[in-house]
């Protein structure tokens, strides 16, 4: 087992974009801590992803603990959600969530969503699997590599995130401002926890991609009239039509 300052590093939990990603033991108080070991050739790449997570603080996004620079690497040391993703967890179940489960991680993502949007920054990558649990089973918003720091109504453009999430502007490569793109990944999030699947999804990369730009999906049978409503209404095709941040903490369902 190796270290790095004060942790002892042990086995590989998961794999980022730029490297592994490491349990750790910090060697005086026994926390337990996730340490994300990066080539210093990616330094110019994760510097920005460093610099808005650094500033983020919230009981719903995972926290940065602090960032240990060698020779060779970057190793930045955060908290560590040991129920695994989201994702998995509801993989492991092999079907979908009850509107009563799915409602207390939804209003724990909309909280940390909402916290985000209120500092000028989006996250551009929201997903099932940027979503950790903690041993509480609370929801932790992870992984602040595509964020950026946009200021209100500042236009985007990068295409970036990951294709069943991503809204139709992005995919239709059109300027986008930030908080709308993260409303409609945070629609595909509820959809799939509650369908067990993702509303739009196929084979083929141009399949999706013509079901999203289309709004081309169905509302499962069982799925209550309010959270049909939310979710609609997330999933508006024009941006400036769907719901804010604001508006779904307020809604009837939740």
């Amino acid at each position: 087992m190796t270290s790095i300052g004060l942790y002892s590093i042990g086995e590989t939990i998961g794999k980022g974009s730029y490297g592994k990603v490491k349990l750790g033991t910090h060697k005086l108080t026994g926390k337990q801590v996730a340490i994300k070991e990066i080539s210093k050739e990616h330094a110019p790449m994760v510097a920005r992803e460093i610099h808005l997570h650094r500033q983020l603080k919230h009981p719903n996004i995972v926290m940065l603990y602090e960032v240990i620079i060698t020779e060779s690497s970057i190793h930045v040391i955060s908290e560590y959600c040991p129920h695994g993703e989201l994702f998995d967890a509801l993989t492991e179940r092999g079907y979908c969530y009850s509107e009563r489960d799915a409602v207390r991680w939804f209003v724990q993502l909309v909280d940390a969503l909402k916290y985000c949007h209120s500092q000028d920054i989006v996250h551009r990558d929201l997903k099932l699997e940027n979503i950790l649990l903690d041993d509480n089973d609370n929801a932790k918003l992870c992984d602040f590599g595509f964020a950026r720091h946009a200021e209100s109504r500042q236009m985007l453009q990068t295409f970036c995130g990951s294709l069943a999430y991503s809204a139709p502007e992005v995919i239709l490569r059109q300027k986008y401002t930030g908080p709308e793109t993260d409303i409609w990944s945070l629609g595909v999030i509820l959809y799939t926890l509650l369908a067990g699947g993702l509303p739009f999804d196929d084979d083929s990369e141009v399949v999706t991609q013509r079901k999203i730009v289309k709004g081309d999906y169905d509302i499962p049978s069982h799925f209550s009239p309010e959270v049909s409503d939310l979710i609609t209404r997330m999933l508006k095709l024009n941006p400036s039509e769907r719901v804010t941040i604001d508006q779904i903490a307020g809604h009837p369902w939740i």
